[in-house]
């Protein structure tokens, strides 16, 4: 009776074992969307051996981009750092260095070109090469609110796909696992590069590009 018990056991695990397999693979979900928001890089810099004079200078141009309502500001940043020159192995003090950094975007290139110019118009006033302005080129990119609603929609595209994939199969398979990348893929190249301004103004409109957006979600089925 044991020995028959155990068979019979045996019997029943093996169809399962040999007749169910997994299936496991992956798919590549991908949308292309227009870029949606400007962004550009500010840095302003001002040297002398008055400290005052320098938080003086940098509050204005702080002023002014704080109270700035067309473009949104980020990454705020002031650093003050003392200056030394080096000769026959001696230090000396020679002076500070503030610098203020501001990342900026607007969906409106009228917008982010009047507020640079605005920060231009600061700077040419002081009339002093003690002030020294860089701004970035002006890039298109997909703004974080588009980048996320792209990725909801693949990954409803990704979950509709497997499930009618899975019902079409000749066998009999059923969804047991779906991966899903939650960050995504976006090929954004942002190009940083500094220019530095002097009397220039900015009237800079680049053209509005795609950005493709993708998910690359694997796949487990469960067969019969």
């Amino acid at each position: 009776m044991i020995k028959k018990s155990i068979l019979l056991t045996l019997c029943f695990i093996l169809p399962v074992s040999l007749f169910s397999y997994e299936l496991s693979f992956n798919k590549k979900f991908s949308r292309k969307v227009s870029s949606d928001i400007l962004t550009s890089f500010i840095n302003i810099t001002v040297e002398d051996k008055n400290e005052d004079y320098i938080n003086d200078k940098i509050e204005i141009f702080n002023e002014y981009i704080e109270e700035n309502i067309d473009v949104i500001k980020k990454n705020g940043n002031f650093n003050l750092t003392p200056k030394y020159k080096y000769y026959n192995k001696k230090q000396e003090f020679v002076g500070y260095i503030g610098s203020l950094r501001y990342s900026i975007e607007s969906k409106d290139a009228t917008s982010i070109n009047m507020f640079i110019n605005g920060v231009i118009d600061i700077k040419n006033k002081f009339n002093t090469t003690k002030i020294k302005l860089n701004i970035s080129n002006t890039t298109w990119n997909v703004s974080q609110k588009l980048h996320e609603d792209s990725l909801d929609n693949l990954r409803h595209e990704a979950i509709t796909w497997v499930t009618f994939y899975a019902a079409n199969l000749s066998k009999q398979c059923i969804v047991k696992r779906i991966d899903i990348d939650n960050k995504g893929n976006q090929n954004v190249i942002i190009r940083a590069i500094s220019r530095a301004v002097s009397a220039d103004y900015a009237e800079i409109t680049p053209i509005q590009g795609e950005k493709q957006i993708s998910i690359n979600p694997n796949y487990t089925l469960e067969c019969k």
